[in-house]
This record gives structure tokens, C-alpha cells and sequence, in this order.
């Protein structure tokens, strides 16, 4: 079993936290359940067994969900830490953004994703 731990942060920010990013909280709707952390990080890492991580950044529609997300990084390249955050994309919501009291697509969000073997 895998230890998966996501630290969120703004696309803009340039220091991220090792574990979840308290200062981001208030933002997600929505994270992944540690279930579903741990399925998707299950078949990276050969089977489980190598720690990595992988950095998601996705744009923010205006409903909260995330699009056109890319993997940014993925340590170590190839032991599959980036598809297992791919996975993860729909599990994340955020709190759209407002503008007039109206939702407004638009921003990113950087995502960080430690996987480590359990």
C-alpha cells in the first residue's frame, strides 16, 4: 500500500509543502480520499514499491472542476507517478472563483503529489 501525500498549492507559488498545504485548504471543495490516493499511486512505482512524486497543473473552470491538466513533473521520468496523478484530476475541486458575485473560469492550480512506498 502506498502513502500519498498532495500538497496544494497556486501555480504561482514557489515552495511546496511536503505534506497537504493548509493555506490552500479553504480553496478545494473536494480532495481525493486517502482510498483513492492510495489506488491510483498502487500501480506506479513498480507496483508500489519505489517512492516519487508527480506535479499536476490544471486550469480552473468555472464550476470548480479542473481541465486541460498537464503533468508538469514526474520523479522518477517513466515509473508511472504521472499517469497515477492524471487519475487523480477529477477527484479535485476547488471553489470558483467569483467575480460580482458571479463564477469566472479562469487561473491554475499546481497540485503536488508524493508518492511513497507504505
Amino acid at each position: 500500500m502506498l502513502l500519498v501525500l498532495a500538497a496544494l498549492a497556486p501555480a504561482s507559488a514557489v515552495a511546496e509543502a511536503p505534506a497537504a498545504d493548509q493555506s490552500m485548504a479553504g480553496y478545494f471543495v473536494r480532495v481525493p480520499t486517502p482510498r483513492e490516493l492510495a489506488s491510483a499511486g498502487s500501480r506506479a512505482g513498480r507496483g508500489g514499491h519505489i517512492a516519487g512524486r508527480a506535479v499536476l497543473v490544471c486550469l480552473v473552470k468555472a464550476d470548480g472542476n479542473l481541465t486541460e491538466c498537464r503533468i508538469e513533473d514526474e520523479t522518477p521520468t517513466g515509473a508511472g507517478f504521472g499517469a497515477a496523478a492524471m487519475k487523480l484530476r477529477s477527484k479535485f475541486k476547488l471553489r470558483p472563483t467569483t467575480a460580482d458575485g458571479v463564477s469566472v473560469e479562469g487561473g491554475s492550480v499546481r497540485i503536488p503529489l508524493s508518492f511513497a512506498p507504505r
